[in-house]
Protein backbone atom coordinates (compact mmCIF):
# COMPACT_ATOMS: atom_id res chain seq x y z
CA UNK A 1 0.00 0.00 0.00
CA UNK A 2 1.41 3.44 -1.14
CA UNK A 3 2.59 5.53 1.80
CA UNK A 4 -0.69 7.74 2.91
CA UNK A 5 -2.55 8.96 5.87
CA UNK A 6 -3.50 4.90 5.89
CA UNK A 7 -0.16 3.94 6.76
CA UNK A 8 -1.03 5.56 9.88
CA UNK A 9 -3.70 3.08 11.02
CA UNK A 10 -3.23 -0.02 12.61
CA UNK A 11 -3.21 -3.16 11.11
CA UNK A 12 -6.31 -4.41 11.19
CA UNK A 13 -8.29 -1.52 9.79
CA UNK A 14 -5.31 -1.36 6.84
CA UNK A 15 -6.30 -5.45 6.49
CA UNK A 16 -10.00 -3.97 5.89
CA UNK A 17 -9.42 -1.23 3.45
CA UNK A 18 -7.61 -3.48 1.37
CA UNK A 19 -10.14 -6.31 1.42
CA UNK A 20 -12.41 -3.18 0.34
CA UNK A 21 -9.91 -2.04 -2.29
CA UNK A 22 -9.04 1.47 -1.34
CA UNK A 23 -4.94 1.56 -2.19
CA UNK A 24 -4.52 5.13 -1.82
CA UNK A 25 -6.29 8.00 0.71
CA UNK A 26 -8.72 10.80 -0.83
CA UNK A 27 -7.63 14.44 -0.12
CA UNK A 28 -9.70 15.33 2.77
CA UNK A 29 -8.70 11.56 4.33
CA UNK A 30 -5.20 12.42 4.05
CA UNK A 31 -6.03 15.17 5.41
CA UNK A 32 -8.47 14.10 8.44
CA UNK A 33 -7.25 11.03 9.36
CA UNK A 34 -3.53 12.31 11.06
CA UNK A 35 -5.42 15.87 13.13
CA UNK A 36 -8.50 13.26 14.40
CA UNK A 37 -6.09 10.66 15.43
CA UNK A 38 -4.32 13.47 17.46
CA UNK A 39 -7.49 13.99 19.28
CA UNK A 40 -8.36 17.11 18.00
CA UNK A 41 -11.72 18.21 17.29
CA UNK A 42 -12.32 18.43 13.45
CA UNK A 43 -14.68 19.98 10.69
CA UNK A 44 -14.46 18.22 7.32
CA UNK A 45 -15.46 19.93 4.45
CA UNK A 46 -15.95 18.77 0.74
CA UNK A 47 -17.98 17.71 -1.72
CA UNK A 48 -20.64 14.83 -1.21
CA UNK A 49 -18.65 11.42 -2.60
CA UNK A 50 -15.04 12.81 -1.78
CA UNK A 51 -15.03 10.29 1.54
CA UNK A 52 -15.56 12.46 4.05
CA UNK A 53 -17.10 9.84 6.14
CA UNK A 54 -14.68 7.13 5.58
CA UNK A 55 -12.30 10.18 6.50
CA UNK A 56 -13.94 10.44 10.32
CA UNK A 57 -14.94 6.80 11.10
CA UNK A 58 -11.66 5.49 10.10
CA UNK A 59 -9.54 7.03 12.29
CA UNK A 60 -11.92 6.68 15.44
CA UNK A 61 -12.67 3.05 14.98
CA UNK A 62 -8.57 2.79 14.89
CA UNK A 63 -8.86 4.72 18.25
CA UNK A 64 -11.43 2.49 19.80
CA UNK A 65 -9.79 -0.21 19.29
CA UNK A 66 -6.82 0.73 20.99
CA UNK A 67 -8.94 1.49 23.84
CA UNK A 68 -10.53 -1.62 23.80
CA UNK A 69 -7.25 -3.47 23.55
CA UNK A 70 -6.43 -1.55 26.91
CA UNK A 71 -9.46 -1.89 28.75
CA UNK A 72 -12.99 -3.74 27.60
CA UNK A 73 -15.30 -0.74 27.55
CA UNK A 74 -19.52 -1.84 28.08
CA UNK A 75 -21.40 0.95 25.99
CA UNK A 76 -21.85 3.17 23.58
CA UNK A 77 -18.42 4.33 22.62
CA UNK A 78 -19.22 6.13 18.92
CA UNK A 79 -22.32 8.34 18.51
CA UNK A 80 -22.78 9.11 15.07
CA UNK A 81 -25.60 11.65 14.38
CA UNK A 82 -27.42 12.28 11.01
CA UNK A 83 -30.54 14.34 9.89
CA UNK A 84 -31.22 11.20 7.96
CA UNK A 85 -32.98 8.32 9.02
CA UNK A 86 -31.60 6.67 6.46
CA UNK A 87 -27.75 6.69 6.11
CA UNK A 88 -26.72 5.72 2.66
CA UNK A 89 -27.67 2.18 2.48
CA UNK A 90 -23.76 1.58 0.56
CA UNK A 91 -22.15 3.45 3.45
CA UNK A 92 -24.24 1.46 5.72
CA UNK A 93 -23.64 -1.46 4.28
CA UNK A 94 -19.77 -0.90 4.32
CA UNK A 95 -19.73 0.22 7.66
CA UNK A 96 -21.60 -2.71 9.11
CA UNK A 97 -19.01 -5.49 7.19
CA UNK A 98 -16.03 -3.27 8.41
CA UNK A 99 -18.11 -3.52 11.98
CA UNK A 100 -18.46 -7.57 11.88
CA UNK A 101 -14.53 -8.04 10.38
CA UNK A 102 -13.38 -5.77 13.36
CA UNK A 103 -15.41 -7.10 15.86
CA UNK A 104 -17.21 -3.97 16.46
CA UNK A 105 -20.62 -3.94 17.16
CA UNK A 106 -22.85 -1.08 14.74
CA UNK A 107 -26.29 -0.58 14.87
CA UNK A 108 -29.02 2.25 13.69
CA UNK A 109 -31.77 3.67 16.26
CA UNK A 110 -34.36 6.04 15.22
CA UNK A 111 -37.88 6.72 15.17
CA UNK A 112 -38.84 3.74 13.05
CA UNK A 113 -36.61 1.02 15.16
CA UNK A 114 -39.01 -1.88 16.01
CA UNK A 115 -38.82 -2.00 20.09
CA UNK A 116 -37.46 -5.40 20.09
CA UNK A 117 -34.47 -3.76 18.74
CA UNK A 118 -34.42 -0.79 21.07
CA UNK A 119 -35.14 -3.63 23.99
CA UNK A 120 -32.12 -5.61 22.54
CA UNK A 121 -29.89 -2.37 22.44
CA UNK A 122 -31.17 -1.41 25.90
CA UNK A 123 -29.61 -4.90 27.17
CA UNK A 124 -26.61 -5.34 25.03
CA UNK A 125 -25.47 -2.15 23.40
CA UNK A 126 -23.89 -1.83 20.41
CA UNK A 127 -20.42 0.00 20.10
CA UNK A 128 -21.56 2.26 17.61
CA UNK A 129 -24.83 3.95 17.56
CA UNK A 130 -26.07 5.97 14.51
CA UNK A 131 -28.82 7.91 15.21
CA UNK A 132 -30.95 11.41 14.74
CA UNK A 133 -31.00 14.15 16.81
CA UNK A 134 -34.46 13.71 17.56
CA UNK A 135 -33.51 9.89 19.25
CA UNK A 136 -31.07 11.23 20.88
CA UNK A 137 -33.38 13.77 23.16
CA UNK A 138 -34.98 10.36 23.76
CA UNK A 139 -32.44 8.05 24.75
CA UNK A 140 -30.85 10.72 26.72
CA UNK A 141 -33.57 9.88 29.72
CA UNK A 142 -34.04 6.27 29.12
CA UNK A 143 -32.34 4.85 32.51
CA UNK A 144 -30.73 2.01 30.75
CA UNK A 145 -29.38 3.87 27.80
CA UNK A 146 -28.46 6.70 29.63
CA UNK A 147 -25.88 4.25 31.51
CA UNK A 148 -24.74 3.19 28.29
CA UNK A 149 -23.99 6.48 26.72
CA UNK A 150 -21.58 7.12 29.78
CA UNK A 151 -19.03 5.04 27.29
CA UNK A 152 -19.48 7.87 24.46
CA UNK A 153 -15.63 9.25 23.33
CA UNK A 154 -16.33 10.22 20.02
CA UNK A 155 -19.09 12.14 18.28
CA UNK A 156 -19.44 12.19 14.52
CA UNK A 157 -22.19 14.80 13.13
CA UNK A 158 -23.35 14.21 9.52
CA UNK A 159 -23.74 17.47 7.11
CA UNK A 160 -24.06 19.64 10.02
CA UNK A 161 -24.25 22.35 7.38
CA UNK A 162 -27.98 21.02 7.47
CA UNK A 163 -28.77 21.17 11.05
CA UNK A 164 -26.45 24.40 12.17
CA UNK A 165 -29.08 26.53 9.96
CA UNK A 166 -32.19 25.19 11.63
CA UNK A 167 -33.55 24.27 15.67
CA UNK A 168 -32.85 21.01 14.97
CA UNK A 169 -29.44 21.90 15.35
CA UNK A 170 -30.32 24.11 18.07
CA UNK A 171 -31.30 21.03 19.88
CA UNK A 172 -28.76 18.75 19.26
CA UNK A 173 -26.31 21.36 20.64
CA UNK A 174 -27.53 21.67 24.07
CA UNK A 175 -28.44 17.84 23.59
CA UNK A 176 -24.37 17.21 22.73
CA UNK A 177 -23.71 19.20 26.11
CA UNK A 178 -26.25 17.20 28.18
CA UNK A 179 -24.38 14.14 27.20
CA UNK A 180 -21.43 15.36 28.53
CA UNK A 181 -22.85 15.45 31.54
CA UNK A 182 -23.27 12.10 31.38
CA UNK A 183 -19.85 11.07 30.56
CA UNK A 184 -17.95 13.41 32.43
CA UNK A 185 -14.85 14.12 30.41
CA UNK A 186 -14.89 16.07 26.79
CA UNK A 187 -15.55 13.62 23.55
CA UNK A 188 -13.68 14.60 20.60
CA UNK A 189 -16.15 15.93 17.82
CA UNK A 190 -16.13 15.42 14.03
CA UNK A 191 -18.43 17.08 11.78
CA UNK A 192 -18.99 16.27 7.71
CA UNK A 193 -20.20 19.37 5.83
CA UNK A 194 -20.66 20.25 2.15
CA UNK A 195 -18.97 23.31 1.25
CA UNK A 196 -20.61 26.09 2.62
CA UNK A 197 -19.70 30.28 3.54
CA UNK A 198 -18.02 31.11 6.73
CA UNK A 199 -17.23 27.66 7.73
CA UNK A 200 -15.46 28.59 11.15
CA UNK A 201 -19.27 29.63 12.63
CA UNK A 202 -20.32 26.07 11.56
CA UNK A 203 -16.78 24.73 13.43
CA UNK A 204 -17.65 26.83 17.05
CA UNK A 205 -21.45 25.57 16.27
CA UNK A 206 -20.25 22.25 16.13
CA UNK A 207 -17.84 22.53 19.55
CA UNK A 208 -19.36 24.68 21.28
CA UNK A 209 -18.02 27.59 23.94
CA UNK A 210 -14.83 27.88 24.75
CA UNK A 211 -13.29 24.86 22.55
CA UNK A 212 -10.87 24.40 19.70
CA UNK A 213 -12.06 23.52 16.61
CA UNK A 214 -9.91 22.48 13.26
CA UNK A 215 -11.06 23.67 9.77
CA UNK A 216 -10.20 20.88 7.45
CA UNK A 217 -10.98 21.25 3.64
CA UNK A 218 -9.59 19.78 1.15
CA UNK A 219 -8.23 21.13 -2.03
CA UNK A 220 -9.45 19.09 -4.71
CA UNK A 221 -11.14 21.23 -7.49
CA UNK A 222 -14.12 19.86 -8.95
CA UNK A 223 -15.79 21.01 -12.21
CA UNK A 224 -18.73 23.31 -12.39
CA UNK A 225 -20.16 23.49 -15.03
CA UNK A 226 -23.54 25.20 -14.81
CA UNK A 227 -26.11 27.16 -17.32
CA UNK A 228 -29.11 29.28 -16.92
CA UNK A 229 -31.60 28.50 -19.88
CA UNK A 230 -35.44 29.26 -20.74
CA UNK A 231 -37.74 28.34 -23.60
CA UNK A 232 -40.33 29.43 -25.98
CA UNK A 233 -43.11 27.86 -26.77
CA UNK A 234 -43.40 26.07 -30.54
CA UNK A 235 -46.49 25.36 -32.36
CA UNK A 236 -46.28 21.74 -30.76
CA UNK A 237 -46.30 23.10 -27.48
CA UNK A 238 -49.81 24.84 -28.44
CA UNK A 239 -50.96 22.11 -29.69
CA UNK A 240 -50.32 19.86 -26.90
CA UNK A 241 -51.36 22.40 -24.18
CA UNK A 242 -54.76 22.93 -25.89
CA UNK A 243 -55.06 18.83 -26.24
CA UNK A 244 -53.88 18.81 -21.91
CA UNK A 245 -55.30 22.22 -20.92
CA UNK A 246 -52.04 23.09 -19.94
CA UNK A 247 -50.22 26.93 -20.81
CA UNK A 248 -48.14 26.67 -24.20
CA UNK A 249 -45.24 27.73 -21.45
CA UNK A 250 -45.63 24.75 -19.29
CA UNK A 251 -45.26 22.44 -21.74
CA UNK A 252 -42.54 24.29 -23.30
CA UNK A 253 -40.34 23.83 -20.43
CA UNK A 254 -41.33 19.98 -19.45
CA UNK A 255 -40.72 19.29 -23.56
CA UNK A 256 -37.39 20.70 -22.52
CA UNK A 257 -36.74 18.82 -19.45
CA UNK A 258 -37.96 15.80 -21.02
CA UNK A 259 -35.76 15.93 -23.96
CA UNK A 260 -32.43 16.36 -21.32
CA UNK A 261 -33.57 13.77 -19.16
CA UNK A 262 -33.43 11.71 -22.67
CA UNK A 263 -29.80 12.98 -23.68
CA UNK A 264 -28.58 11.82 -20.62
CA UNK A 265 -28.05 8.33 -18.98
CA UNK A 266 -29.15 9.47 -15.47
CA UNK A 267 -30.49 12.86 -14.82
CA UNK A 268 -31.72 14.39 -11.03
CA UNK A 269 -35.04 17.05 -11.58
CA UNK A 270 -34.74 19.50 -8.54
CA UNK A 271 -37.69 21.46 -8.10
CA UNK A 272 -38.70 23.99 -4.95
CA UNK A 273 -41.75 22.37 -3.68
CA UNK A 274 -43.25 18.79 -3.47
CA UNK A 275 -45.90 20.33 -5.01
CA UNK A 276 -43.89 21.55 -8.04
CA UNK A 277 -42.16 18.48 -8.13
CA UNK A 278 -45.73 16.02 -8.36
CA UNK A 279 -47.11 18.95 -10.95
CA UNK A 280 -43.53 18.39 -13.33
CA UNK A 281 -43.81 14.75 -12.80
CA UNK A 282 -47.29 14.61 -14.22
CA UNK A 283 -47.08 17.18 -17.01
CA UNK A 284 -43.79 14.50 -18.18
CA UNK A 285 -46.28 11.66 -18.16
CA UNK A 286 -48.89 13.17 -19.99
CA UNK A 287 -45.60 14.02 -22.77
CA UNK A 288 -45.05 10.88 -22.69
CA UNK A 289 -42.35 9.77 -20.15
CA UNK A 290 -43.35 6.46 -19.29
CA UNK A 291 -41.72 4.65 -17.31
CA UNK A 292 -38.40 6.47 -16.98
CA UNK A 293 -39.60 9.13 -14.42
CA UNK A 294 -40.84 8.78 -11.09
CA UNK A 295 -41.06 10.92 -7.82
CA UNK A 296 -38.92 11.56 -4.59
CA UNK A 297 -39.89 13.46 -1.88
CA UNK A 298 -40.60 13.42 2.16
CA UNK A 299 -44.04 12.56 1.88
CA UNK A 300 -43.93 9.66 -0.31
CA UNK A 301 -43.58 6.77 1.82
CA UNK A 302 -40.42 4.99 2.85
CA UNK A 303 -40.88 2.36 0.48
CA UNK A 304 -41.71 4.17 -2.69
CA UNK A 305 -38.57 6.30 -2.01
CA UNK A 306 -36.35 3.29 -1.39
CA UNK A 307 -37.81 1.86 -4.59
CA UNK A 308 -37.56 4.93 -6.71
CA UNK A 309 -33.56 5.25 -5.59
CA UNK A 310 -33.43 1.39 -6.08
CA UNK A 311 -34.33 1.51 -9.95
CA UNK A 312 -32.77 4.57 -10.24
CA UNK A 313 -29.74 3.03 -9.17
CA UNK A 314 -30.35 0.12 -11.36
CA UNK A 315 -31.05 2.01 -14.24
CA UNK A 316 -34.30 1.32 -14.67
CA UNK A 317 -35.22 4.74 -14.32
CA UNK A 318 -33.85 7.94 -16.26
CA UNK A 319 -35.19 10.32 -14.14
CA UNK A 320 -36.13 11.47 -10.74
CA UNK A 321 -38.24 14.36 -9.86
CA UNK A 322 -36.85 15.58 -6.71
CA UNK A 323 -36.79 18.27 -4.04
CA UNK A 324 -34.18 18.55 -1.41
CA UNK A 325 -34.81 15.44 -0.13
CA UNK A 326 -32.10 13.99 -2.77
CA UNK A 327 -29.61 16.77 -1.71
CA UNK A 328 -27.86 14.57 1.40
CA UNK A 329 -25.99 11.56 0.70
CA UNK A 330 -28.59 9.05 -0.31
CA UNK A 331 -26.79 6.39 -1.91
CA UNK A 332 -28.47 6.70 -5.60
CA UNK A 333 -25.47 5.64 -7.63
CA UNK A 334 -23.88 7.55 -10.62
CA UNK A 335 -25.98 10.78 -11.80
CA UNK A 336 -24.12 12.59 -14.91
CA UNK A 337 -26.79 15.48 -15.33
CA UNK A 338 -28.54 18.01 -13.49
CA UNK A 339 -31.71 20.06 -13.83
CA UNK A 340 -32.67 22.64 -11.72
CA UNK A 341 -36.47 23.80 -12.27
CA UNK A 342 -36.44 27.86 -11.09
CA UNK A 343 -34.20 29.28 -9.31
CA UNK A 344 -33.24 27.60 -6.17
CA UNK A 345 -32.79 30.66 -4.21
CA UNK A 346 -29.65 30.51 -2.93
CA UNK A 347 -25.69 29.62 -4.05
CA UNK A 348 -25.08 26.92 -1.44
CA UNK A 349 -28.37 24.97 -2.53
CA UNK A 350 -27.61 25.46 -6.45
CA UNK A 351 -23.71 23.92 -5.70
CA UNK A 352 -25.12 20.95 -3.53
CA UNK A 353 -27.61 20.25 -6.02
CA UNK A 354 -25.59 20.59 -9.16
CA UNK A 355 -23.19 18.58 -7.04
CA UNK A 356 -24.82 15.39 -7.30
CA UNK A 357 -23.78 14.83 -10.63
CA UNK A 358 -20.01 13.88 -11.87
CA UNK A 359 -19.50 11.98 -7.98
CA UNK A 360 -15.72 11.05 -8.34
CA UNK A 361 -12.97 12.81 -7.92
CA UNK A 362 -11.87 15.60 -9.88
CA UNK A 363 -15.35 14.98 -11.76
CA UNK A 364 -16.90 17.69 -13.43
CA UNK A 365 -20.67 18.35 -11.89
CA UNK A 366 -22.53 19.50 -14.70
CA UNK A 367 -26.33 21.13 -14.53
CA UNK A 368 -28.80 23.67 -16.17
CA UNK A 369 -31.26 26.10 -14.56
CA UNK A 370 -34.53 26.03 -16.15
CA UNK A 371 -35.87 29.26 -15.45
CA UNK A 372 -39.53 30.66 -15.92
CA UNK A 373 -39.39 34.46 -16.51
CA UNK A 374 -37.24 37.47 -16.60
CA UNK A 375 -36.66 37.89 -12.69
CA UNK A 376 -35.76 33.96 -12.50
CA UNK A 377 -33.44 34.19 -15.50
CA UNK A 378 -31.44 37.15 -13.66
CA UNK A 379 -31.73 35.52 -9.90
CA UNK A 380 -30.23 32.29 -11.96
CA UNK A 381 -27.11 33.86 -13.29
CA UNK A 382 -26.63 35.67 -10.21
CA UNK A 383 -26.24 32.70 -8.51
CA UNK A 384 -24.24 30.71 -11.01
CA UNK A 385 -21.67 33.44 -11.13
CA UNK A 386 -21.60 33.18 -7.42
CA UNK A 387 -21.25 29.64 -7.80
CA UNK A 388 -18.07 29.71 -10.30
CA UNK A 389 -16.32 32.41 -7.77
CA UNK A 390 -16.85 30.20 -4.69
CA UNK A 391 -18.89 32.95 -2.79
CA UNK A 392 -21.45 30.95 -0.90
CA UNK A 393 -24.24 32.78 1.70
CA UNK A 394 -23.11 33.13 5.04
CA UNK A 395 -24.83 30.37 6.89
CA UNK A 396 -27.65 31.91 9.71
CA UNK A 397 -27.34 29.34 12.82
CA UNK A 398 -30.20 30.04 15.25
CA UNK A 399 -29.76 31.48 18.62
CA UNK A 400 -31.54 31.67 21.69
CA UNK A 401 -34.66 29.50 20.19
CA UNK A 402 -36.95 29.80 23.59
CA UNK A 403 -38.99 27.10 22.74
CA UNK A 404 -36.08 24.57 21.99
CA UNK A 405 -34.75 26.18 25.51
CA UNK A 406 -37.72 25.34 27.13
CA UNK A 407 -37.72 21.69 26.25
CA UNK A 408 -34.09 20.84 26.81
CA UNK A 409 -34.43 22.05 30.14
CA UNK A 410 -37.21 19.85 30.99
CA UNK A 411 -35.21 17.74 29.29
CA UNK A 412 -32.29 18.32 31.62
CA UNK A 413 -34.67 17.73 34.61
CA UNK A 414 -35.81 14.57 33.61
CA UNK A 415 -31.80 13.66 33.07
CA UNK A 416 -30.79 15.47 35.96
CA UNK A 417 -33.86 14.96 38.74
CA UNK A 418 -32.84 18.33 40.27
CA UNK A 419 -30.76 21.52 39.15
CA UNK A 420 -30.33 25.26 40.19
CA UNK A 421 -30.24 28.14 37.73
CA UNK A 422 -26.78 28.24 37.85
CA UNK A 423 -26.61 24.61 36.44
CA UNK A 424 -29.26 24.93 34.00
CA UNK A 425 -26.87 27.73 32.78
CA UNK A 426 -23.64 26.21 33.04
CA UNK A 427 -24.87 23.43 30.63
CA UNK A 428 -26.71 25.35 28.01
CA UNK A 429 -24.24 28.37 27.82
CA UNK A 430 -21.77 26.23 26.50
CA UNK A 431 -23.32 25.90 23.28
CA UNK A 432 -23.06 28.54 20.17
CA UNK A 433 -26.51 29.41 20.01
CA UNK A 434 -26.83 30.26 23.74
CA UNK A 435 -23.18 31.33 24.78
CA UNK A 436 -24.94 34.87 25.08
CA UNK A 437 -28.12 33.85 27.11
CA UNK A 438 -28.60 36.25 30.34
CA UNK A 439 -29.97 35.38 33.82
CA UNK A 440 -33.16 37.10 33.60
CA UNK A 441 -33.52 35.66 29.83
CA UNK A 442 -33.17 31.88 31.25
CA UNK A 443 -34.86 32.94 34.62
CA UNK A 444 -38.00 34.02 31.92
CA UNK A 445 -37.99 30.89 30.86
CA UNK A 446 -38.15 29.05 33.59
CA UNK A 447 -40.60 30.58 35.63
CA UNK A 448 -43.20 30.35 32.22
CA UNK A 449 -42.31 26.53 32.79
CA UNK A 450 -43.49 27.01 36.57
CA UNK A 451 -47.01 28.59 35.03
CA UNK A 452 -47.31 25.57 32.28
CA UNK A 453 -46.76 23.61 35.56
CA UNK A 454 -44.15 21.41 33.98
CA UNK A 455 -41.40 22.38 36.66
CA UNK A 456 -41.64 23.28 40.18
CA UNK A 457 -38.95 25.00 42.49
CA UNK A 458 -37.80 24.36 45.50
CA UNK A 459 -35.57 26.66 47.39
CA UNK A 460 -32.96 27.44 44.90
CA UNK A 461 -33.83 23.99 43.03
CA UNK A 462 -36.26 23.16 39.92
CA UNK A 463 -37.24 19.25 39.76
CA UNK A 464 -39.86 17.95 36.78
CA UNK A 465 -43.43 18.25 37.34
CA UNK A 466 -44.39 14.26 36.46
CA UNK A 467 -46.22 13.05 34.29
CA UNK A 468 -46.97 16.42 33.02
CA UNK A 469 -43.00 17.36 32.11
CA UNK A 470 -42.79 13.70 31.28
CA UNK A 471 -44.96 14.22 28.88
CA UNK A 472 -44.59 17.29 27.21
CA UNK A 473 -40.55 16.14 26.58
CA UNK A 474 -41.71 13.41 24.52
CA UNK A 475 -44.59 14.88 22.51
CA UNK A 476 -42.27 17.88 21.01
CA UNK A 477 -39.25 15.45 20.67
CA UNK A 478 -38.94 17.14 17.37
CA UNK A 479 -38.98 20.64 16.73
CA UNK A 480 -40.42 20.19 13.19
CA UNK A 481 -44.07 21.45 12.96
CA UNK A 482 -46.51 18.74 14.11
CA UNK A 483 -49.18 18.31 11.45
CA UNK A 484 -52.01 15.97 11.22
CA UNK A 485 -51.04 13.71 8.84
CA UNK A 486 -53.14 11.09 6.60
CA UNK A 487 -51.40 7.96 5.40
CA UNK A 488 -52.83 7.83 1.37
CA UNK A 489 -53.73 4.22 0.89
CA UNK A 490 -53.78 2.38 -2.86
CA UNK A 491 -56.91 0.45 -1.83
CA UNK A 492 -56.03 -2.62 -4.79
CA UNK A 493 -52.54 -2.91 -4.56
CA UNK A 494 -52.97 -2.83 -0.76
CA UNK A 495 -49.58 -0.30 -0.23
CA UNK A 496 -49.20 3.11 1.45
CA UNK A 497 -48.57 5.34 -1.19
CA UNK A 498 -47.20 8.47 0.73
CA UNK A 499 -48.69 11.00 2.96
CA UNK A 500 -51.67 14.22 3.07
CA UNK A 501 -51.39 17.16 5.57
CA UNK A 502 -54.92 17.73 7.53
CA UNK A 503 -55.75 20.73 5.60
CA UNK A 504 -55.87 19.60 1.98
CA UNK A 505 -57.71 16.62 3.36
CA UNK A 506 -60.17 18.51 4.61
CA UNK A 507 -60.61 20.62 2.18
CA UNK A 508 -59.78 18.30 -0.91
CA UNK A 509 -60.74 14.95 -0.41
CA UNK A 510 -64.59 14.14 -0.88
CA UNK A 511 -65.57 11.14 -1.97
CA UNK A 512 -64.84 11.04 -5.84
CA UNK A 513 -62.16 13.38 -6.04
CA UNK A 514 -59.09 13.47 -7.36
CA UNK A 515 -55.19 14.94 -7.23
CA UNK A 516 -51.85 13.77 -7.93
CA UNK A 517 -49.67 11.99 -5.61
CA UNK A 518 -46.37 10.45 -6.59
CA UNK A 519 -46.80 11.95 -10.05
CA UNK A 520 -50.37 10.31 -10.91
CA UNK A 521 -54.02 10.48 -10.60
CA UNK A 522 -56.23 9.09 -7.56
CA UNK A 523 -59.73 8.99 -7.19
CA UNK A 524 -60.53 8.92 -3.19
CA UNK A 525 -62.44 6.31 -2.32
CA UNK A 526 -63.17 7.41 1.42
CA UNK A 527 -61.52 9.19 4.31
CA UNK A 528 -61.39 7.51 7.51
CA UNK A 529 -61.12 10.73 10.28
CA UNK A 530 -60.22 8.40 13.36
CA UNK A 531 -57.33 5.98 11.16
CA UNK A 532 -56.26 9.36 9.79
CA UNK A 533 -56.59 7.13 6.21
CA UNK A 534 -57.38 8.39 2.84
CA UNK A 535 -58.28 5.29 0.47
CA UNK A 536 -57.85 5.67 -3.09
CA UNK A 537 -57.71 3.65 -6.43
CA UNK A 538 -55.74 5.09 -9.51
CA UNK A 539 -57.09 6.73 -12.88
CA UNK A 540 -55.70 5.55 -15.32
CA UNK A 541 -55.57 8.40 -17.94
CA UNK A 542 -53.66 11.74 -18.54
CA UNK A 543 -54.73 14.14 -15.87
CA UNK A 544 -56.08 17.46 -16.97
CA UNK A 545 -55.51 20.57 -15.48
CA UNK A 546 -58.57 20.57 -13.33
CA UNK A 547 -56.94 17.86 -11.31
CA UNK A 548 -55.74 18.86 -8.01
CA UNK A 549 -51.51 18.18 -7.04
CA UNK A 550 -51.77 17.13 -3.82
CA UNK A 551 -50.05 19.26 -0.93
CA UNK A 552 -48.21 16.45 0.48
CA UNK A 553 -47.26 16.72 4.08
Amino acid sequence: MPASAFSTLKPPVLRRLEKEGFLEASPIQELAIPVILKGENVLLIAPTGTGKTLAAILPVLDMFLESQSEQRTRGISILYVTPLRALNRDLLRRLEEMGRDLDVRIQVRHGDTPLSARSLQARSPPDVLITTPETLQAILTGKRMREHLRSVRWVVVDEVHELATDERGVQLSVALERLLELTGVEFQRIGLSATIGEPERIGQFLVGRGRKVAILRSDEVRGLQIRVSSVEPGEADRKDGDRLGLPPSTVARARRILTLIESHESTLVFTNTREQAEALAAQLQALGAGGMVRVHHGSLSREMREEAEQEFQEGKLKALICTSSLELGIDIGSVDFIVQFTSPRETTRLVQRIGRSGHTLKGTARGVVLTIGTDDILESAILVKRAREGRLERPIIHEKAYDVLAHQIVGLLLQNRRMTLEEIAQVVQRTYSFRELGSDELERVLKQLEDLRLVRKFGDQYVPRSPNSFQYYFRNLSVIPDVKRFIVFDFFRKRRIGSLDQDFVARRCTSGAEFILHGQTWRVISVNEEMLRVEVEPVDRIPPTTRIVARPS
